[in-house]
């Protein structure tokens, strides 16, 4: 934050002594438009036109306590959230999310959450050899990477 402002002064100090905008540019390695705007705000707004504030970004589409509640809902797993398998997969995390929380991601971005939540794959076949046939083989229908809590 401090570096950006400082590049901002700086950027601004040259365009004061009179050094071609295109050459500030360069310099600082930003678009011509980028100066000229700033230029233009400085002198609009002065020393508030050289506050930087970070952009928030996107906001997230599952709150921090439907995050806890997914994550609930993973640990006690699959069977017990109604699916007909011993093991998670990103297309039934991916169902769950939707059923549960009306949120669609996609199946790759399932993946992503889910290790932001400290969730890690497996491979269920090797983990779930003690089970059903039918539960054991189900989830290699739906892709055989699997999800437990590291």
């Amino acid at each position: 934050m401090i570096k950006i402002r400082l590049k901002r002064i700086s950027a601004l100090l040259d365009v004061a002594k009179h050094e071609a905008i295109k050459e500030v540019a360069e310099r600082y390695d930003v678009a011509r438009q980028m100066v000229h705007k700033r230029v233009i705000e400085f002198l609009s707004e002065g020393l508030d036109s050289l506050r930087y504030e970070k952009p928030s970004g996107r906001k997230p589409r599952l709150t921090k306590t439907q995050e806890a509640q997914l994550k609930e809902v993973m640990k006690v797993g699959p069977q017990a959230a109604g699916f007909q398998t011993a093991c998670w997969t990103s297309l039934l995390v991916q169902i769950m999310i939707c059923q549960e929380f009306k949120v669609l991601y996609s199946r790759h971005y399932v993946c992503e959450l889910l290790h932001n939540l400290d969730f890690s794959f497996f491979d269920c076949k090797s983990r779930s050899r003690g089970l059903d046939t039918v539960f054991r083989y189900a989830p290699s229908l739906l892709g055989r990477r699997s999800l437990h809590l590291s």
